[in-house]
């Protein structure tokens, strides 16, 4: 059965619906910015992106729901991936004619195109013990270190699914160049799960579900090396197969010599059971699940806070350059406690209160003050484009790895961003007294 059989009336019903988008959408654009509802999701495809008003999305997931209903389209069909097919469309249409057939397009294309895979996506940075694995949702951390493990998983399959036809020649070389692949993933992390799409989708989706994960254990190296380089938790095979990234540096006079770590290069950390103890113990280790899923940041719940702010200190980890390094550590402590008039003081107040509560032993008027130098550090490489110091890029970083850690501790005390604001608001400025003199002269 093709989506040409849908019923005309769903079909009526879809383009509607499309019409409604568009013309929402348009008005949106047409208001001032200061006007704008605040931004749900983004979308972008081939060069063109449209951010989503709470308006905005309600319309576009009644119309995902409606393909979900769909009987030429699999049941177990994913739901973000025919988000992401049906955005796809209407960024590439960005026009009211021909929605019929927009409408047959994506029922095609999701009815043709799915299939389901097994992937293995290895990664860098980390190393887990022997027979450990790691569960975040469906997605298993797992090592494979048994020779008749990686011959039923990769190298059968591999033979079996050889071109017709091809001679043996060709077959012993693809497979040795597979091998030499393989070889170098023996004992690395592997992630291992199963996704529902199209092969020509199947990137966006698989690197969209492995980044978080990246980030989490990015995040959690940074609570357990201290006093050097952090590797780089990655997923990509280049970083994973040249190990270590040291630089040779020789004395002229030939006294000594020494390979210094590049940032990021760093040797892969094991996780040891005392190492995921203490995991555990940040609660960090809780979280799992919520990095196991494509759609985990979404919305202003504290989960999702939690787990976009973990985003943003991971690309802080990763970065190179000092001002990237630093604005993304206040992004990541800043997202909770933003708002939109007088963020500077919602910030400031709103990280001093947590600490200070966190600690009886730290004064919050210092805290605070430590808050605005640091804030005005972050205002600096914005507005001025001045680069920071190492010593306020460690400040930063060491202050959003506390918020974090005490979010994630106080997790339950705090439903979303409306809950945070509403504790941590701070006080309205006192109104100046007026003597009955000075009222007297005016």
């Amino acid at each position: 059965m093709n989506s040409t059989s849908m019923h005309p009336a769903a079909i009526d019903a879809l383009v509607a619906r499309i019409r409604e988008f568009f013309a929402l959408a348009a008005e949106e654009q047409q208001r001032p910015a200061h006007e704008r509802s605040r931004v749900t999701r983004t979308f972008g495809y081939e060069g063109r992106g449209i951010e989503l008003t709470p308006q905005l999305e309600a319309q576009f997931e009644v119309m995902v729901s409606a393909f979900l209903k769909e009987r030429s389209i699999a049941n177990d069909t994913p739901r973000d991936t025919v988000a992401q097919r049906l955005m796809n469309a209407l960024l590439a249409s960005r026009t009211t004619d021909s929605l019929e057939d927009l409408v047959k397009k994506v029922a095609d294309d999701l009815h043709r195109d799915i299939t389901s895979f097994r992937v293995y996506i290895p990664v860098s940075g980390v190393v887990l013990e022997s027979g450990k694995t790691i569960e975040f949702g469906d997605i298993r951390m797992v090592t494979y270190d048994d020779s008749s493990a990686f011959d039923t998983e990769f190298r059968r399959p591999f033979l079996a699914l050889q071109a017709p036809g091809a001679t043996d020649a060709t077959i012993r070389r693809n497979e040795a160049e597979y091998m030499e692949y393989l070889s170098a993933l023996t004992w690395r992390p592997i992630l291992v799960f199963k996704v529902h799409t199209s092969l020509a989708n199947i990137r966006h989706v698989v690197f969209e579900r492995v980044q978080p994960i990246a980030d989490f254990w990015q995040f959690c190296l940074s609570t357990i090396v201290t006093g050097a380089w952090t590797p780089s938790v990655d997923y990509h095979v280049s970083a994973i197969t040249r190990g270590m990234q040291v630089f040779p540096c020789i004395a002229e006079d030939g006294s000594v010599m020494s390979f210094p770590v590049l940032p990021g290069g760093a040797p892969a950390v094991p996780i040891t059971d005392d190492r995921l103890a203490w995991l555990a113990k940040l609660g960090l280790l809780d979280l799992c699940d919520l990095f196991g899923t494509s759609d985990g940041d979404q919305g202003d719940g504290i989960k999702a806070l939690i787990r976009r702010s973990i985003e943003n200190y991971a690309d802080g980890e990763r970065a190179t350059s000092p001002r990237q390094k630093l604005l993304s550590f206040a992004a990541a402590s800043e997202l909770f406690f933003t708002r939109r008039l007088d963020t500077t003081a919602a910030v400031t107040h709103g990280i001093a209160r947590l600490l200070s509560e966190a600690d009886a032993s730290k004064d919050f008027d210092r805290l605070r003050a430590n808050a605005e130098q640091m804030y005005n550090a972050r205002s600096r490489v914005i507005h001025d484009g001045v680069a920071p110091r190492s010593v306020e890029v460690g400040m930063y970083s060491a202050s959003a790895q506390r918020v974090i850690l005490e979010m994630i501790k106080r997790r339950a005390d705090f439903e979303d961003k409306a809950a945070i604001e509403a504790w941590s608001a701070p006080p309205p400025p006192r109104a100046s007294v007026v003597t009955a003199e000075e009222a007297g002269d005016r």
